[in-house]
């Protein structure tokens, strides 16, 4: 009888979370992500926007200094094998395209998948371009 005594008497009592307490928890955490998550992905498709933004000035430059006559033959090295080549931004968020001729160029971006979301595009159907003057469009994507 006297290890059953003491068997009561050495129980300690254990200590853990209620299930209303992890629910509070749980809500929390959920509430915390519903305004992270739609802010993370503005600042994802405006890192992307920047990328593009920096491709398009490079590949400019780097069409400046090729010119012999013409932009076609630095596209050509641009864009050969039918991906850019000087390119930092990923093909599956931008489609970059380079229209040239002997007198001039247009250097666009086509958004793709979540970057047609972009803030700055007043519709789906908007490209970013950037032509042989230095003007990009549409200026809210240059601001």
């Amino acid at each position: 009888m006297a290890l059953i005594i003491d068997c009561k008497v050495r129980k300690k009592h254990l200590k853990a979370m209620t299930l209303i307490e992890l629910l509070i928890v749980v809500g929390i955490i959920a509430l915390l992500a519903s305004f992270a998550y739609p802010t993370y992905q503005t600042q994802l498709i405006q890192g992307n926007r920047a990328a593009a933004l920096s491709d398009l000035a490079r590949i400019q430059l780097y069409l400046e200094n090729g010119y012999n006559g013409g932009y076609s033959d630095a596209r050509d090295v641009i864009m050969s094998g039918g991906s850019c080549q000087l390119c930092d931004s990923n093909s599956s968020d931008y489609l970059i395209t380079i229209t040239a001729d002997s007198q001039s160029y247009t250097i666009s971006a086509d958004p793709q998948m979540n970057q047609e979301q972009d803030a700055c595009l007043s519709n789906h159907n908007d490209i970013i371009t950037l032509d042989h003057s230095g003007h990009g469009r549409p200026e809210a994507c240059w601001q």
